[in-house]
């Protein structure tokens, strides 16, 4: 696993940059404000667009994985990045976590979730904040 993004190449063509190895999963939830008191209401990874128009901060989750397998190393435990969870062999109504170059052994591998909540600067939302 890894995280890339695509750059506008010369001659108008996308090129493909590896930004870092090991990112299995991201996970992003949006702070929605209902009523307009400046405190997110609930957390929701799919608003709609009126929803995203008074959301105002948002939660990211990373999930990064070990570039190299530890033999002496069984991973079992369960990660959970706001409302998703992932395990390693999926059950429980968690995501499957997976090597596709070793299938048989994807729990050798240490794991650690990452988080922050970073402010958006929505301009829309902050228009309609009671006084």
């Amino acid at each position: 696993p890894a995280l890339h993004r695509l750059n506008l190449g010369s001659g108008l063509t996308m090129e493909d940059e590896l930004l870092t190895d090991g990112i299995e999963a991201i996970h992003v939830l949006f702070g929605i404000d209902l009523d307009g008191d400046g405190i997110a209401n609930q957390y929701k990874s799919n608003p709609t667009v009126a929803e995203l128009a008074i959301a105002m901060n948002a939660r990211i989750y990373v999930l990064v994985r070990s570039v190299d397998k530890d033999p002496q190393y069984t991973d079992g435990k369960t990660y959970t990045l706001g409302d998703l969870c992932y395990k390693v062999g999926g059950g429980g109504g968690c995501n499957t976590l997976t090597d596709a170059s070793a299938t048989s052994e994807p729990q050798k591998y240490h794991r650690r979730v990452f988080s922050s909540t970073v402010v958006l600067r929505n301009i829309a939302y902050r228009a309609q904040l009671k006084p």
